[in-house]
């Protein structure tokens, strides 16, 4: 890339923000690094292997309503006019193994969840049914077919199943299925590690600032043309959005050989760098030499407004986000090209 002439004429074209966005995710190597967290940190973590149920889901026949475990021939023909008359032989509760079985004309209790007992192929709903007053009789009044109201063992998940694929991001529910099939942990691969950095003599850190009791700080006080450096803060928030943890955060002078080293070391220890500031034709704009002279600037000048001078890079299958230094054009950049990349 001839950044001399960049810098006397300008960008002689603009890359779409489509095209860039996906030349720029095709050079982004995945992660290989994988750890294992226990389930109630794995919200939002990508999964680093598939998730098989080692049995079935559930491993029993269990009630899908409260009401009588039946043989299904038992309830033909019943009606409200006509009931079947069955005689209760027991009940199951949910907790329970079954200590009794059910044999033709009997009806086992059952809860829902209950395992079903040992002769049993139907459950008729409590709420079709009518016990006598000595509880040792039950009357059905609708007819039900063989397996109605059950839940079959392995229904959910079948022995070996993959439930939850490599590469699915962990919601919620997710957690509840891993708790379900045994897991305490979980591999999943590693947050990205993102470094930010902000450049300009102009910046000051708003921890620098002496604020009153209320927290607020006058930036005006660290003097004329200076600026409160707000963009690693916000780059660092949609950082974290994305599922990256931000290990390395610094403002960096307009120093071309600060500046390439910080880069060169993040790039060593971090997997993404991002940078604002410096990507223009300016003379202090250090970026664009610096990428192309130790790493690979794969788009400069994108069809973006504002953020035309917007940089996208790699070096060794790592991201590398040239940001303008203006907010909105650096929170843009990192919406259309840094989550995507971190994600």
């Amino acid at each position: 890339m001839d950044t001399t002439r960049l810098k006397r004429t300008g960008f002689a074209s603009l890359a779409s923000m489509v095209a860039a966005r996906a030349g720029f995710l095709a050079s982004v190597q995945p992660l290989q690094a994988i750890e294992d967290v226990p389930i109630d940190a794995s919200l939002g973590r990508v999964l680093a292997r598939d998730i098989k149920a080692r049995f079935p889901v559930p491993w029993f026949d269990k009630s899908a309503m409260d009401g009588y475990a039946i043989n299904a021939s038992d309830s033909f023909g019943a009606s409200v006019q006509d009931p079947r008359e069955l005689r209760v032989a027991g009940r199951v509760a949910i907790e329970d193994e079954p200590s009794c079985k059910v044999i033709p004309g009997s009806a086992v209790k059952v809860a829902t969840g209950s395992v079903i007992p040992a002769g049993a192929d139907a459950v008729i709903k409590i709420e079709d049914t009518d016990l006598d007053p000595s509880g040792e009789r039950v009357l059905v009044y609708k007819q039900i077919v063989p397996g109605g109201n059950i839940i079959q063992s392995g229904e959910d998940y079948g022995e070996n199943q993959i439930v939850l694929a490599t590469g699915r991001k962990v919601r919620p529910e997710d957690i509840g299925v891993l708790a379900t099939l045994g897991h305490s942990r979980v591999t999943v691969t590693r947050h990205p590690r993102v470094a930010i950095f902000a450049t300009g003599n102009e910046l000051v850190d708003l921890g620098d600032l002496h604020a009153d009791e209320t927290g607020v700080a006058d930036p005006r006080r660290a003097g004329p043309c200076k600026l409160v450096d707000s963009n690693r803060h916000a780059i660092g928030a949609f950082v974290t959005m994305a599922g990256g943890i931000v290990a390395r955060a610094m403002m960096l002078p307009d120093d071309e050989n600060v500046i390439k080293d910080e880069i060169s070391a993040a790039i060593a220890s971090c997997d993404m760098v991002v940078t604002t500031g410096g990507t223009s034709v300016g003379e202090r704009d250090f970026i664009p030499t610096i990428i192309s002279s130790h790493h690979e600037v794969l788009y400069h000048g994108i069809a973006m407004k504002p953020g035309a001078a917007t940089l996208l890079g790699t070096s060794g299958g790592k991201p590398i986000i040239g940001a303008s230094g203006f907010p909105v054009a650096a929170e843009i950049a990192m919406l259309y090209f840094g989550m995507p990349a971190i994600r």
